[in-house]
């Protein structure tokens, strides 16, 4: 028996508004190396980023990058990215973009992020005022992918400036306590702790929580406490395994429906996902697509379902938009894919303002 829901925002058929939180990484990713034919490339070679990608703009402009490594193809042999702008944030609003007009980006900001990356945000419609500065670098990942599905995450800076570089209920202006809809992205698991409640105690805003796998470890009771805290929750596969310590996705998804939201959706990769709304369960399917980075699929996943979901109610309509989002991120490396898909998505009059951020890097920091 779950519990009832809450009511929400979401699907009231007016003007709808969502705000993305989250982080801003830089990312490089580790897969198996392919055989990559390219015009003008040598066999096996991974091929330079287009003249002015976002990926090109961070070897440019960023201290300290490694090339990414060129391959052969053999058997064995693993490539490593050129260094890309990411961050679930980034990924998530850019998805939202693509579904919905009003999308505001929540994340606190380094001090090495190259302008083309808010200028591409800017071009996509995702507005950027009032981020809250932080004194450090952006952190950097590099994420091995392996054959078997799973993925080892290295992050290249301290746990400490990884929180420092979350959100906390001290970087919410008050927009954002104003917005139909708010998804709360995987970030350190000190800031969610603190900032999921927080809003829900603050905003009548429909709350989309996205968790991340590295801290589930120990901290079962007080996940259990965020999620009971919103009404839609998007764990992946190996989440909803190790939070409802069972094998059977469909308990897994009835016990976190127990524990409060209504919308519990189970993402599950290239096998689709599961939407549990209700006492329906629904799988939803999505279309095989050989991924060149699937760093973000999940975000620009969660991104696009709360986008969709907070205007129509609909939880297959958006579990659907999510699928296909998360198949334009994989299709190129970082955010380069889906900045291009909402730049093209975006009429010329709704374009903001390019360098619109750079009047908010004064913003004091926590």
């Amino acid at each position: 028996m779950t519990s009832p829901a809450r009511a929400t925002r979401a699907g009231r058929g007016a003007v709808s508004s969502l705000v993305c939180i989250g982080n801003l990484t830089i990312d490089e990713a580790v897969h198996d190396a392919p055989v990559v034919e390219a015009p003008g490339a040598l066999p096996g070679v991974l091929p330079a980023a287009a003249p002015g990608s976002l990926r090109d703009a961070a070897l440019d402009a960023l201290p300290g990058t490694v090339p990414a490594a060129a391959g052969t193809g053999a058997t064995g042999e693993r490539i490593r990215s050129a260094p890309a702008m990411g961050g679930d944030a980034a990924y998530a609003a850019l998805a939202a973009r693509l579904n919905l007009a009003d999308v505001r980006m929540l994340a606190p900001i380094g001090t090495d992020l190259p302008d083309s990356f808010f200028d591409a945000l800017a071009a996509a419609g995702v507005t950027t005022a009032d981020l809250p500065h932080r004194d450090l670098p952006t952190v950097r990942n590099v994420i091995d992918y392996f054959g078997d599905g799973t993925r080892r995450w290295n992050m290249l800076c301290s746990e400490a400036d990884f929180d420092a570089l979350s959100v906390y209920p001290a970087d919410v202006p008050a927009w954002a306590l104003d917005a139909d809809a708010i998804l709360i992205s995987a970030m350190s698991l000190e800031s969610q702790l603190a900032l999921t409640p927080w809003l829900r105690a603050n905003s009548a805003a429909t709350l989309y929580l996205d968790l991340q796998e590295d801290y589930l470890e120990g901290t079962r009771d007080a996940l259990f406490g965020i999620i009971a805290a919103c009404d839609v929750f998007m764990p992946s596969e190996i989440e909803a395994r190790t939070l409802a310590e069972t094998n059977d996705l469909t308990a897994a998804g009835r016990l976190f429906q127990s524990l409060g939201p209504g919308i519990v959706v189970i993402k599950r990769a290239e096998h689709g996902c599961l939407v549990f709304d209700g006492d329906t369960v629904t799988a939803v399917a999505t279309a095989p697509i050989d991924a060149v980075d699937s760093t973000g699929a999940g975000d620009a996943f969660c991104g696009a379902f709360a986008a969709t979901h907070v205007q129509t109610g609909d939880a297959i309509e958006a579990a659907r938009a999510g699928a296909a989002a998360a198949a334009i991120a994989i299709s190129g490396f970082g955010i380069d894919a889906l900045a291009a898909a909402a730049i093209e998505h975006v009429a010329p009059r709704e374009h903001a303002a390019p360098h619109d951020h750079v009047a908010h890097r004064e913003v004091g920091a926590r």
